[in-house]
């Protein structure tokens, strides 16, 4: 069944049958009430893609990119995003980029083609220009055409939503008690040295050890992982 012979059954044109099926304000309540009764006693089912690729506005999905959704801290944040689109009857999709700065882009090139209503970034950002400006060229136009961005625990010059997690100033806090307890030799067991989260991380426990008049020596690399 097509839209076509929706408009046809109703008497009204392709596309005010279309705007009245979109849900625009711009359709009289009575061609709507025909168009709609059209569509049941046909069985037509409105194509939510193409509705969602003419009009943003309309767009149920929010985008969710994260570094690993399987990692607990990911899978966390996730499933509280998830109930909170529940209840508002919007549909949550998710994608892991295993912190890998192109797929990220990608990921969110292809959220900005499906016209998703918004975006979440989950994780840390990257120590990297050419990243930065290419996630900007990404973001920027969506904002500008009314998408929603949100970010957790990263970096953001854009007015958008941000939860960031005082990382830097946690780390201080932390080796200024461990000092406080009697601490004097200090390792650590630190990320990916291009992850910003690491970075702040790295600096403010040096700055908390610095404070004290201590030099850390020692730090170990590893992943993200099980196995790191």
């Amino acid at each position: 069944m097509t839209l076509d012979a929706v408009a046809r059954e109703a008497g009204v044109s392709l596309a005010t049958a279309s705007r009245a099926l979109n849900g625009t304000t711009r359709v009289r309540d009575d061609l709507r009430g025909r168009v709609r009764a059209a569509a049941d006693l046909l069985g037509y089912i409105p194509n939510a893609h193409a509705q969602a690729l003419a009009s943003a506005e309309g767009n149920r999905t929010v985008g969710l990119i994260c570094h690993d959704v399987g990692d607990p801290y990911f899978a966390g944040i996730a499933g509280g995003v998830m109930r909170a689109a529940a209840e508002q009857d919007l549909l949550v999709m998710l994608a892991s980029t295993f912190r890998e700065p192109a797929r990220e882009i990608a990921y969110v090139s292809m959220l900005r083609a499906q016209r998703a209503r918004a975006i979440l970034l989950i994780g840390s950002g990257f120590q990297d220009r050419a990243w930065e400006r290419a996630m900007d060229a990404e973001l920027e136009p969506y904002v500008r055409a009314g998408g929603r961005v949100a970010v957790v625990s990263r970096h953001r010059s854009m007015r958008v939503d941000t939860v960031q997690p005082e990382n830097r100033a946690g780390a201080a806090a932390l080796a200024a008690s461990l000092v406080a307890l009697g601490h004097r030799d200090f390792a650590v067991l630190s990320g990916p040295p291009e992850l910003t989260t690491v970075a702040d991380r790295l600096a403010g426990f040096r700055e908390g050890l610095a404070a004290a008049g201590i030099t850390l020596r020692r730090v170990v690399r590893g992943a993200f992982t099980r196995e790191g």
